[in-house]
C-alpha cells in the first residue's frame, strides 16, 4: 500500500471513530515534522501514564534534576518505535536531543540544551567533548527512567551488578510480601495502559477483527546477568539477577505437523 493510499485509509478510519489516533508516517530527514511528534505525544497523553510517574518521581522543593520532562522521555521511546528505531536510551537521546525541532522540544518542556556534535575534521579535542556531552545525555535518560520504574520495581534483588555474596544480600532491599504485590499492580496497570494506547493506533476495523486470540513467543535475548560462579568448596564467589530473565530451555523439535522429534536440550546464558 502506497503511503498516499494509507493516509486515505486512516483518515476515513479516524473520521469514523472518534477513539483512534493513527501512528505516524516517518520519513527521512534530519528533524522530524511536529505534527508526527503532537500524533504520538497524544497517545502518551491518552495512556494517563504521565502524570502517574510524575507523582512518583515529584520532587517536594528544588529545580528538576534532568532538563526534561516524564513526557518526553515516554514520547521519546514511541517516537523511536514508530520510526523503527531499537528501544535503547542512546536512540531516545537521539530523539530528544537532535531529530525534534525547537518547537516540539519546547512544547514538552525540554530545557537542556542540545549535546555539542563535533564536525567530521574537527580535532581530537572537540571530538571528544562532543562524546561526552552525548554521553551525559544518555545517562540523564537513564537515571530518570529507572527513577520512573523504581518505585514499581517488584524484584527487592539488586540489578546490573556482579558482586561478591556478602554484597549481594546487602544491597537486596527489604521488601514485605504485600509490598511486592502492590508494585507489581502498579507495574501491570502501567504496562496495560500503555498497550491499550498503543492499541488505539490501530483503525477500528482492524480492531474488531480481532477474536481475543494471543500468543507469547518465547525469544532468545541474552541479558547482562550471569551465573553464579562458586569457590571449590562450593561456596559462592560471585553473584547477579536478572527477574526478567532465565535460562533458555528447550526440549524436542516442535515441528509443524505436531509430531516430536529427536529430544534435545539446550541450556544457555540468559
Amino acid at each position: 500500500m502506497t503511503a498516499a493510499r494509507h493516509l486515505a485509509v486512516v483518515a476515513a478510519a479516524t473520521a469514523a471513530v472518534g477513539d483512534h489516533t493513527p501512528p505516524p508516517l516517518f520519513r527521512k530527514r534530519t528533524r522530524y515534522d511536529d505534527r508526527d511528534v503532537a500524533t504520538c505525544r497524544e497517545v502518551i497523553r491518552l495512556s494517563a501514564l504521565v502524570p502517574f510517574f510524575e507523582g512518583l518521581v515529584a520532587r517536594p522543593t528544588g529545580r528538576p534534576l534532568y532538563g526534561f520532562t516524564v513526557e518526553a522521555l515516554l514520547v521519546g521511546f514511541l517516537v523511536a518505535a514508530c520510526d523503527r528505531r531499537p528501544l535503547l536510551f542512546t536512540e531516545v537521546s537521539e530523539v530528544l536531543h537532535h531529530r525534534l525541532t525547537n518547537k516540539a522540544r519546547a512544547s514538552l518542556g525540554i530545557t537542556r540544551p542540545r549535546p555539542y556534535v563535533a564536525e567530521p575534521r574537527a580535532d581530537l579535542a572537540d571530538k571528544q567533548e562532543a562524546l561526552a556531552e552525548e554521553e551525559n545525555a544518555v545517562v540523564q535518560i537513564e537515571r530518570l527512567f529507572l527513577r520512573m520504574l523504581a518505585p514499581i520495581d517488584p524484584s527487592p534483588l539488586p540489578k546490573n551488578r556482579v558482586v561478591d555474596p556478602v554484597v549481594f544480600r546487602a544491597r537486596t532491599a527489604k521488601m514485605t510480601g504485600a509490598e511486592q504485590d502492590r508494585r507489581q499492580d502498579l507495574l501491570d496497570w502501567a504496562c496495560n495502559r500503555l498497550l491499550e494506547a498503543t492499541w488505539l493506533m490501530l483503525p477500528k476495523a482492524v480492531r474488531d477483527c480481532w477474536d481475543g486470540s494471543l500468543a507469547q513467543d518465547a525469544a532468545y535475548l541474552k541479558v547482562f546477568a550471569a551465573p553464579p560462579v562458586n569457590n571449590p568448596d562450593g561456596t559462592p564467589r560471585w553473584m547477579s539477577s536478572d527477574a526478567d530473565a532465565g535460562w533458555y530451555i528447550r526440549t524436542g523439535t516442535h515441528k509443524a505437523d505436531g509430531t516430536e522429534g529427536l529430544e534435545r536440550s539446550r541450556f544457555r546464558r540468559p
